[in-house]
Formats: C-alpha cells, structure tokens, sequence
C-alpha cells in the first residue's frame, strides 16, 4: 500500500511537472507584438548594398508596404498569467481583451488550459500545435465575437479543423481582421467556411495543398485587402475568381502550377497594386491580360516559361514600379515591349535568354532605377540603348557574351552608382562616356561608386580614360 501510495505521488508530480511544461509555450499579452501580415515587394538585392546616401531604399519598399499597422501593436506587454475577466457587456470590453500566444505544444492543453475557461480573446497566434485527431480536432472557442486575428500555422490542419471551427451556424467571427493557415494540410476550401468573415482584411492559406478553387471561394470576402496563396498546386483560376475583391491590393499566387491565365483572370482587381506570379508554369500571356489592374505597381512573373511580350504589353499599366521577368526564356526586348512605362523604377530581366535589345527598348523609362540584365547571351549592345535611362543608379550586365561596349554607351547615366560587368566575354573597354577614347569627362560617371569587372578572362586592355573619367570610385 506504502508503495502504490508513492507511485501515485510520483504519477501526480510528473503530471503537474508536464502541465507546467507545456503551460509555459503559452504566453499572454496585451498585444500582438511584431505579427507579420503583409507580403510586400522588395528592390533588388544590389540596391540594398548602396550607400544610404545615394538611393532611398527604405522608401522605396515602404511604398509598397500594405499599411494594416492599426490592427497590429508594435510595443509588446510583459506575460500575464492572469486570465481576462470581463462581462459581455462591459461599456470598454477590449481593454480586458488578452492576445494568447503558443507554440511548440498539444492543441489539447491549449483547449482545455486557454480556451475554454476563457470567454474571449482579440488573437490567437498558434504555431506549431499540431492536430492529433483529424476527424474531430478544432479551436475550442468560447467566444469569438471580440477576435482580431487567428494564426493557426504549421500544425498539420486540415479542411475538417476550418470546418469545425470557422462553419458552424452558431459562430459569426463579427470583428476577424485576420485569418493566417498557411503550412498547414489544406487541399480543399468551401465558401461556407469564409461566409461569415465579412470584414476579413488579410487571408493567409499559403504552403497548402490547395489544388482547386471553387469559383464562389471569395464571394463574401468584398473587404480583402490582401490575399496570399503561394505555395500551393493550384493550376487554374476559374473564372471570374477575384470579381468580389474590389479592395484587394495585393494577391500572391506564386510556386503554384499556373499554366494559364484567361483573358479576364483579374477582372474586378481595380485596386490591386502587387501580383505574385513567380515560379509558375505560364509560357503564354494573352495580350493585356493584366489591362484591368490600372492601379498595379508590382509584377513578378519571375521563374516561368516566357518567351516573349508583344509591343504595347503594359501599355495600361502605367502605374508599374517593380517589373520581375528574370528566370524566363525571353529572347528579346522589342522596340516596344515596355513602352509607357514611364513610372518603372525596377526591371529584373536576368536569367533569359536575351540576345537582342532593340535600341529603342528603354525610352519611355523615364524613372528607371534598377536594370538587371545578368546571365543572357547578349552579343552586341547599341551604344544608345540607355541614352534614355536618365535616372538609372544600378545597371548589371554580368555573364553575357559582348566581345566589347561601344563608346559612349554610358554617356547619359549621370546617377548609375553600382555596375557589374562581370564574366563577360570583353577583351577591352574603352571610353564609357564619349565617342573618342583621349576624351575625358569626370562629370558624367561622378556619382558611381561601385565597378565589378571580376573573371573577364579574355579582358587584355583597358583604356586609361576608363578610370580618369570615373573620379569618385570606391570599389573596384
């Protein structure tokens, strides 16, 4: 008897040792800390390594940034051990209001220790809390009319767990902002299950199995403000998906299996301002198949099939900042391609097969930046195909195949402050700036900084004006 007395105690302390184990994953605060809610672009990595002085770059990608900073707190409180305690009807309900944060525990002990003895909470930040009985599991909510935000990620949740949390009759999710379920086991959606989440801001179903959308998927969602699908094996876009999503701003559906978009893909998307389509497997784009999205501002078809664009592309889309071709098969930049793009500060167009830019390709870039042309096999460059640039800061031409740059090819680029010309085929480089190659002009190269011309194997002669003409160099 003395012996099972002692076992039990032994069973009692282990079991609260546990429980208090897994209670200290959890974490309650008044707020959500630093949550991440927004996908945004950002300018290429070259820009990054200029000197703050020369280009803005924080500006830059601040524009870009969806602004939903009301709806997350930046100043973190101290854990609280505290439950919130508070009446329905409390005049100031949401000062009582709790942010419950856990991890890397059982979704049992967030249930029954959290969930249930409280009434209401304004977020739920899950990590890791992973589903153990598929067929039943689900958020134990009391009261779900106070919450802001529900992250439920990387736990293993199916379309039974969205179900049984977010579709049933008696639930209305009045006040969720915020609804994040990505890398997670979804391979299915229903409109049922998003149908009362009238003012839902951010969607976040990314690093799913989501294979097929049902066309009515969004029709309850007219207040989305950002939608991320990337990650996924989605390979159609029924039509007419995104009507309901007048105010979306941004729509991620990159690293899916896209091989078609119809005509009308993104019709309704007046107000989106950045489209995700990288890693995908489009080889065709209809013509002006993105004329709808007249507020577009970033486009990232990177990593797929493209071959080519006919003139006038993005003639509507005026608005471009941020135009992402790399990883493509494009041969080449016609005469207007890219015209009207007045307004374009990026264009990454590396990793393609490029051997031929029409001289002309560039004039209407008024406000270019960033050009990234790396890894193609371009043989031969006009000597004005930049003349247009006028503002251009950054220019790659690594890895290509020019035996030589014309002179004067750089005779307008009076702000280029970073140039790579890196494992190219030159066997020598002459004056940048003027025809005649005994001119010198330390006014027009004045701002540029940087100069790589590392593994020229063939490079045998530089011409001494190359280096009096660019006076303020730092780095070669």
């Amino acid at each position: 008897m003395h012996l099972h007395t002692q076992v039990v105690l032994i069973l009692t302390q282990l079991f609260l040792i546990v429980r208090v184990t897994d209670q200290t994953k959890c974490a309650l605060t008044s707020s959500y800390g630093t949550v991440s809610v927004s996908y945004f672009a950002t300018l290429p990595s070259s820009a990054l390594e200029t000197d703050a002085e020369d280009i803005d770059v924080d500006a830059d990608v601040g524009r870009h940034r969806i602004d939903l900073t009301p709806l997350v707190p930046t100043a973190d409180s101290p854990p609280q051990s505290d439950y919130p305690t508070y009446n329905d009807d409390t005049e100031d309900v949401n000062s009582f209001l709790k942010v419950l944060s856990c991890s890397d525990t059982s979704l049992r002990a967030v249930n029954e220790e959290y969930l249930r003895p409280v009434d209401s909470y304004k977020g739920i930040l899950l990590e890791r809390v992973p589903v153990q009985n598929p067929s039943a599991d689900h958020l134990a909510l009391k009261n779900e009319n106070y919450l802001e935000i529900v992250r439920w990620r990387d736990s293993n949740v199916t379309e039974q767990q969205v179900a049984l949390t977010f579709a049933r009759d008696e639930r209305k999710f009045s006040n969720l902002l915020i609804l994040d379920l990505s890398a997670n086991l979804l391979s299915t959606i229903r409109r049922d299950y998003f149908s009362r989440l009238e003012r839902l801001k951010l969607l976040q179903l990314s690093a799913n199995q989501l294979h097929n959308l049902p066309s009515d998927i969004f029709n309850d969602l007219s207040n989305l403000v950002e939608l991320d699908l990337h990650g996924n094996r989605v390979g159609e876009l029924p039509l007419h998906l995104f009507r309901p999503l007048g105010k979306l701003r941004v729509l991620n559906l990159a690293n899916n299996t896209i091989h078609d978009l119809p005509r009308n893909s993104f019709a309704g998307l007046g107000n989106l301002t950045e489209l995700h389509l990288a890693h995908n497997r489009l080889y065709v784009v209809p013509f002006q198949v993105f004329k709808e999205l007249r507020s577009l501002e970033v486009l990232d078809l990177s990593s797929n099939m493209l071959v080519s664009f006919l003139d006038n592309f993005f003639l509507l889309n005026k608005q471009l900042r941020v135009l992402r071709l790399n990883g493509n098969i494009i041969e080449k930049i016609s005469k207007n391609a890219l015209y009207g793009l007045r307004r374009l500060q990026s264009l990454d167009l590396s990793s393609n097969k490029l051997v031929f830019i029409d001289r002309n390709a560039f004039d209407t870039l008024d406000e270019l930046r960033y050009l990234n042309v790396n890894q193609n096999q371009i043989y031969i460059l006009p000597s004005t195909v930049f003349s247009a640039l006028r503002s251009l800061r950054s220019l790659d031409l690594s890895n290509n195949l020019m035996r030589a740059l014309p002179n004067s090819i750089f005779a307008s680029q009076h702000s280029l402050v970073r140039l790579h010309l890196d494992a190219t085929n030159l066997e020598s480089l002459s004056n940048w700036v003027s025809r005649n190659n005994h001119t010198v002009n330390k006014e027009i190269l004045r701002n540029l900084r940087y100069l790589s011309i590392r593994n020229n194997t063939r490079l045998k002669e530089i011409e001494p004006c190359v280096f009096r003409n660019v006076p303020n160099l730092e780095t070669l």
